[in-house]
């Protein structure tokens, strides 16, 4: 963070007209970069863009808008995803709410990945959506999305292609660091 915050004080937040596109490229980088890091300033503008996303939807520049939202989700209280599953739910676009919906599968929080699969059992969101959460919950939170898909094997097979049943639930387990895993993945086998 030391070598990166000068950098993005340097680059900024806004696009200048006239700007290189590998200076845009690099403030891409640095907001996902400093986001994952858990930079306050950067945190704060993911904050307060998304609180203008909420009366403006073109309120994030095309450009950051991956990285900021992706900083938000990464890093949102409870209340804060609670936002974000509204604007998720009042979203029309199928590939806004699409990536919406993977955000919230992104919460470093156990707490809210746990409320996450929650969605799961429900019905706000449609069978591939909930694929796409549960992989993207396993991203971050690899044992709790494998031990849910287990636990909730019908749930689970209900929302995939038959042909892809076979690798999907094994595959959340992909990220573990836990050294019990593998004799779980071959207990499940």
């Amino acid at each position: 963070r030391a070598m990166l915050v000068p950098v993005m004080a340097r680059v900024g937040f806004t696009a200048v007209e006239g700007e290189s596109p590998l200076v845009t490229n690099l403030r891409e980088t640095l907001i996902t970069s400093l986001g994952a890091s858990g930079d306050a300033d950067v945190l704060a503008r993911a904050r307060d863009y998304f609180g203008k996303l909420q009366r403006d939807p073109n309120a994030i520049p095309p450009a950051i808008r991956g990285p900021i939202l992706g900083t938000y989700a990464r890093n949102a209280t409870a209340a804060e995803w609670d936002a974000l599953l509204a604007v998720t739910r009042a979203e029309k676009n199928p590939v806004a709410k699409n990536t919406y919906v993977r955000l919230l599968g992104a919460a470093r929080d156990d707490a809210i990945a746990a409320r996450a699969l929650e969605l799961l059992k429900g019905s706000d969101l449609t069978t591939p959506q909930k694929a796409s959460l549960l992989a993207s919950i396993a991203g971050r939170h690899p044992d709790m999305a494998f031990d849910f898909a287990v636990a909730n094997l019908d749930l689970v097979n209900g929302l995939l292609e038959t042909s892809t049943r076979a690798g999907f639930v094994v595959g959340l387990a992909a990220g573990s660091n836990d050294p019990a895993m593998p004799a779980k993945i071959t207990a499940f086998a």
